[in-house]
């Protein structure tokens, strides 16, 4: 039902008009578009960690946006009541620069959309957790096993490796973004620097450290 009042030539329709809309059958109780929107919003803010692997991240997600439009998103899902789609809103928002989450952002109507304060606080509580998760991943991730001859050493050149090789790709993870998306073949391999030929962890321990992460933000972001 969703893509029939809101398709596009990309079969994703913008967050801004879905916003838009969302807004004046909300204020006009036109239930049938009301529900359409709701059902977009609720496929790309996901409650539940298969659906988010599913969508990988936003790359998948039926709405098409920028991610500072995130703030107008956090504040869609409050005038909408659905604050269970809240956590990851605010997850986007903290992986934004400063000056957005201070001052707002303009919609493309030009109205301004800032954050309550309380959805400040929670940002900045995903923020300082994203900080840390880099470091705790690669640990987790590249740490040797116990058949490792010489563990204080493989470690370090474990995680040394692991951490230029994500950085030459690119990848989230490095700039504190836990829940990015990382498919099986990317994730470094350096066992063969090990004289045990110890691999890493792998997709499955990824997607362990991820699902807690999830689990953390759904229970502190919420409302």
């Amino acid at each position: 039902m969703s893509r029939s009042y809101f398709s596009s030539s990309t079969g994703r329709p913008d967050l801004s008009i879905v916003a838009s809309i969302a807004r004046l059958s909300h204020k006009y109780q036109i239930e049938i578009l009301l529900q359409s929107a709701t059902n977009l919003l609720e496929r790309t803010f996901p409650i539940e960690f298969e659906n988010w692997i599913e969508n990988q991240g936003f790359k998948r997600a039926p709405l098409l946006f920028n991610p500072i439009q995130a703030i107008e998103a956090v504040n869609l899902i409050h005038l909408l009541g659905r604050t269970d789609m809240l956590p990851m809103a605010i997850y986007q928002c903290s992986l934004l620069d400063g000056a957005p989450i201070v001052r707002g952002t303009r919609r493309v109507d030009g109205t301004l959309e800032r954050l309550a304060p309380e959805d400040m606080e929670r940002c900045i509580r995903a923020w300082k957790y994203c900080l840390a998760c880099p470091q705790i991943f690669l640990d987790e991730l590249f740490a040797p096993s116990e058949t490792c001859e010489r563990p204080h050493k493989c470690g370090p050149i474990f995680r040394d490796a692991a951490h230029a090789r994500l950085r030459r790709e690119g990848s989230g993870l490095l700039r504190g973004d836990p829940l990015c998306y990382i498919e099986s073949d990317n994730l470094p391999r350096v066992g063969s620097l090990c004289p045990s030929r110890v691999t890493h962890r792998g997709r499955g321990r990824l997607l362990e450290l991820q699902q807690q992460a999830w689990d953390l933000f759904m229970q502190t972001l919420s409302v």
